[in-house]
């Protein structure tokens, strides 16, 4: 191996050697010979090398701690400070005699601690360019990055104040906390078995102070472009958690600088997908992506890897369907879409105040007394509000009389609306039916029983459930379902209520239906998503729940030949009691197994599933469709 020794190793030779990024072994004992024996005017120069060496030792194998004390040491020294200082031109933040830590390396950067010596209490985070980039044209034309505009972000509690920039260095306020990364890892690590009811806490906190800081950059024109939660830091004490974004608009610097770079950044989970493009700048929507992948983290407490993102909204959307179906919003894959899907949500403000919105909407959604215990005559309230749709009716009649108006979702307010109306007309009729001829009072009770079956079910799995885009077979049978249950019921109610069994059983076989073509355009996208994911697990909680919810629609159909049976004993009188039979299909079926079994219990997490199979063959048929018309 060639070396330098015969040659006098001068600074022109050391920066070459820095440029090339040539660390061979031997040049490197060479130049440490070199800095400990001699007392020539380049030794800080010398030590600047030693130190970016030992700084990218500790990226690799081996005695990490080491080439960090040994990377920290040479660059304390004096006449190596004296040379960085003038280098990246920060004497005001960085003095001879400063304690130096070093935080972090990156591709690009490096990232130091300084402790100013004296009686100065500030301490500061130093991240600077690696010297080989100093030319590094994408940096030198995006100066502006690092500039005056980032001063006027001043509240240091949710991003680091900005002391002084130029375009090779950056000095901001020291945070001296974890990252957001490594609390997750933490937490991934704990036993299943601990009470979780604090971390779901600080999951409501973190994801509330990371939006109201998002919302900070976006009134200062600012987009992060590579938000990703090492570049969250968090400090978690016993009263509060704070919460620092770092990097913002440095991924801009970086993001054009050749297919390496781009190409790193698409491995991250956290990219949006339009940054594969050669737009100049990463927006604010490419902000709201990165951030609905790291709300999803946060609230699940493990790294999502990609195969595996729609099983994860599918877990989280067990827990809190409302909530995910607005972090589906903001990881939609076309940023068009993915701002269409939010307006529908929150309106055009999402445009200028996007993250605000998206703040308070969580902060309704995220309540933190849902970590833990409940009570149970909260609970058995709201269960008595679900029935029937009774809490949707007085939304929608609020919503009516405020003049408000929900875009698209105007369509589904129709029906629910419909379903609330005839399930409330029922009640009225068989209260006076109870009243005026309470001597067929079995038929009146096993119709109500199915009038709150059959509302419930609507509105709590079906009600917001859209599929008319690419399904309008589908859109049909669903949308039937949400006036249908009432004419066999009626039926009884009015005409004849000795014939309960056949109606009951006629509704029956709609409700399967409508369960068939439901279930098979479930299953038509989890095959277009295995197609497309090759890893995605034969057996997991999203396949177990599409194969129960396959078995709804069979159990419905036996259930109704079963009542047809009933009724025919009943016209042969072949039965006696029938008030008996009346109950055991009112309460005990109707109400104890499918009500409070499919209806309630099982019913967020079907409606996930639905919501979430049927959005992603949206987002294929609106690709297609661009396709299409990109081809012609």
């Amino acid at each position: 191996m060639k070396t330098i020794k015969d040659k006098k190793i001068d600074e022109k030779i050391l920066l070459e050697e820095l440029k090339e990024y040539n660390f061979e072994p031997e040049f490197v004992l060479e130049v440490e010979r070199e800095y400990l024996y001699s007392k020539n005017s380049i030794k800080g120069a010398q030590g600047y090398f030693l130190f970016c060496y030992y700084a990218e030792e500790t990226q690799k194998e081996g005695d990490q701690a080491e080439a960090k004390n040994k990377a920290e040491t040479y660059l304390s020294a004096s006449e190596t400070l004296e040379y960085f200082i003038g280098m990246y031109n920060i004497r005001e933040y960085v003095k001879p005699g400063s304690k130096i830590s070093l935080l972090s390396v990156g591709r690009k950067n490096i990232v130091i601690k300084t402790i100013p010596a004296g009686k100065t209490v500030k301490v500061y985070a130093v991240k600077f360019l690696k010297y080989l980039y100093f030319n590094d044209s994408a940096a030198n034309t995006d100066k502006e990055l690092y500039s005056e505009k980032f001063k006027d972000v001043t509240e240091s509690m949710v991003v680091p104040k900005i002391e002084d920039s130029n375009k090779v260095c950056i000095v901001m306020q020291y945070f001296g906390t974890g990252s957001l990364e490594e609390y997750i890892e933490d937490s991934a690590e704990l036993p299943e078995d601990m009470d979780r009811s604090k971390l779901g806490k600080n999951a409501f906190v973190i994801i509330i102070k990371l939006l109201g800081a998002l919302q900070l950059l976006r009134d200062n024109n600012i987009s992060h472009g590579g938000l990703c939660p090492s570049k969250i830091l968090i400090n978690v004490g016993t009263d509060d958690i704070g919460v620092q974004i770092t990097d913002f608009g440095v991924n801009n610097i970086y993001r054009n600088s050749g297919p390496v770079q781009r190409k790193y950044l698409l491995r991250q989970i956290y990219v949006a997908p339009e940054l594969s493009g050669e737009s100049e700048r990463a927006g604010y929507l490419a902000d709201i992506y990165s951030m609905g992948i790291i709300a999803m983290e946060v609230l699940e407490l493990k790294k999502i890897e990609r195969e595996f993102l729609y099983q994860t909204l599918y877990d989280i959307g067990t827990k809190k369907p409302d909530l995910c179906q607005t972090i589906m919003a903001m990881i939609y894959m076309d940023p068009e879409d993915r701002l269409n899907q939010l307006k529908k949500q929150f309106g055009s403000r999402v445009e200028t105040k996007g993250f605000e919105l998206l703040k308070t909407n969580l902060e309704k959604q995220l309540k933190a007394e849902d970590y833990g215990p409940k009570s149970a005559l909260l609970e058995l309230f709201n269960k008595l509000m679900q029935i029937g749709g009774l809490s949707d009716c007085v939304r929608y009649i609020l919503g009516i009389l405020n003049n408000k108006t929900i875009g698209a979702a105007k369509y589904l307010e129709n029906f629910a609306a419909l379903t609330t109306f005839l399930y409330l007309a029922i009640c009225a009729i068989f209260v006076y039916k109870m009243k005026y001829d309470p001597s067929n009072w079995p038929g009146y009770v096993v119709a109500l029983s199915f009038a709150i079956l059959a509302s419930t079910y609507y509105q709590e799995i079906f009600g917001n459930v859209e599929v008319r885009s690419f399904s309008k077979k589908t859109e049909v049978w669903i949308r039937l379902n949400s006036f249908s249950f009432a004419g066999p019921i009626l039926y009884t109610l009015l005409i004849d209520p000795k014939a309960w069994a056949i109606c009951s059983g006629i509704g029956c076989v709609i409700v399967a239906g409508m369960n068939l073509a439901a279930y098979k355009e479930g299953e038509r996208a989890l095959k277009s998503i295995r197609k497309e994911n090759p890893n995605w697990p034969l057996y997991s909680p999203m396949n177990d729940k599409l194969n129960m919810f396959q078995s709804w629609w069979e159990q419905m159909c036996v259930y109704g030949l079963a009542l047809y049976v009933l009724q025919a004993l009943i016209w042969l009188n072949l039965l006696k009691d029938i008030w008996f039979y009346a109950l055991i299909v009112s309460v005990l079926v109707n109400i104890v197994i499918v009500f409070f079994n499919n209806a309630t219990r099982h019913a967020p997490s079907v409606n996930f599933l639905l919501k979430s199979l049927y959005n992603y063959m949206k987002l294929e048929d609106t690709e297609s469709g661009k396709a299409n018309s990109t081809g012609k």
